[in-house]
């Protein structure tokens, strides 16, 4: 891999057991800095230090980033700290797609004496409109003893990009509570699923 301007990397923190997924990230915003962590929305720009901006060097396919030891890096990625970085691609500017993506996740569920498991779906289409549903499963209390459980009713929010005629902002939201396949709450289309997973 001669350079890792532009390129974009995340791993899975599997530390903290009362949580399925604990998603990082490292995006390479040039030749000089790199990004630690989920961006808010879109690149990045890294002009000094931060808690996410942190200078790097890559040189023979060794990556060192302020603060941490010298890795290896390959096609497949590279490992930092105890957390293992595999590549993703960014969508180009001005690229329509049109796709659906389904996520699974949890918290407690046999750490803690309560549990919640989710399922959210988020589909874009070429009109440039986000279906973003979610639908959720809870409990609490040891079993023997009695458990409470809550089963949320499907929610989803459509999500529509303003185009300059409509005015300023990101993005128009209708929120609709009716049966949908999944369900959601979020109201927002930059959500930090900003990249595809490479094949």
């Amino acid at each position: 891999m001669p350079s890792l301007s532009g390129r974009y990397f995340w791993g899975n923190d599997a530390r903290d057991r009362a949580k399925g997924w604990n998603p990082r990230a490292v995006l390479f915003v040039n030749k000089k800095w790199a990004y630690v962590g989920i961006p808010p929305r879109g690149v990045p720009s890294c002009r000094k230090t931060t808690k996410q901006c942190k200078r790097y060097t890559y040189r023979g396919g060794r990556l060192k980033i302020a603060g941490s030891a010298r890795v290896k890096v390959t096609s497949e990625g590279f490992t930092r700290g105890r957390i293992r970085y595999a590549p993703l691609s960014l969508p180009g500017k001005n690229t329509t797609m049109s796709l659906t993506l389904h996520h699974q996740d949890f918290r407690g569920c046999g750490v803690y004496p309560y549990c919640t498991t989710w399922t959210e779906t988020l589909s874009m289409s070429k009109n440039r409109r986000f279906v973003l549903t979610r639908t959720s499963i809870s409990s609490i209390g040891y079993p023997g003893t009695g458990t409470i459980s809550h089963a949320s009713d499907p929610m989803s929010a459509v999500v529509t990009p303003f185009r300059p005629e409509d005015g300023s902002g990101c993005c128009s939201t209708t929120a609709d509570r009716s049966p949908r396949p999944s369900a959601s709450s979020t109201t927002s289309a930059t959500s930090p699923m900003p990249a595809v997973p490479e094949s």
